[in-house]
């Protein structure tokens, strides 16, 4: 008899596991992608040497931000989206005489906002100016890593990472930003 009362206990909690584990929402986990846009008058950028070193303090020479919409696909949310970023840039290999100039982005934060919730990420990575912006006409490359690093609403307990590429431009004085961001999300 206490065999059967103890088979019995354990096929019941058994079926209350399996009705707990089925009534639980399922983690989010797959794929990020985004695409977006930055037009000129969003597209910030700070030299001062004084804002530089409150929000660079391992130095830099300017604060890039940026402003702007965007279309996101995720298990969790697709549609579309405004993101607002900010980081430091560091100019490695300046380059003017040749044509092009080398640097460094870090300390970048981003958010992405949706009607569901934000996705907040961190950012790191280099670019690669092409042109002189003293002559009115460059464009750069932008490559990226990123973190997820959480998030609100639907994207709470949101991490994940990948890349970003960002292409600016700035051509008689009109500037905007293009970028694709791919990776990874798991809620």
């Amino acid at each position: 008899m206490n065999h059967k009362l103890t088979k019995l206990a354990l096929t019941s909690a058994l079926a209350a596991l399996l009705l707990l584990a089925a009534a639980m929402p399922a983690a989010a986990a797959g794929p990020i992608r985004a695409t977006f846009s930055e037009p000129g008058d969003q597209i910030g950028f700070n030299p001062d040497p004084a804002a530089v070193a409150v929000r660079c303090p391992g130095g830099a020479d300017w604060i890039t931000s940026g402003a702007g919409p965007g279309e996101l696909h995720s298990a969790v949310y697709s549609g579309a989206f405004t993101l607002t970023n900010e980081h430091c840039a560091t100019l490695t290999v300046p380059g003017y005489d040749r044509g092009h100039i080398i640097g460094k982005a870090d300390a970048g934060v981003l958010t992405i906002t949706t009607p569901v919730g934000e996705l907040h990420l961190r950012y790191r990575g280099t670019f690669v100016l092409f042109g002189d912006p003293r002559t009115g006409s460059y464009r750069s490359v932008v490559h990226l890593t990123f973190t997820v690093t959480g998030g609100t609403g639907d994207f709470a307990g949101a991490r994940g990472h990948g890349s970003l590429k960002v292409v600016d431009r700035l051509v008689a004085g009109s500037e905007s930003q293009t970028g694709e961001l791919n990776g990874s999300l798991i809620l």
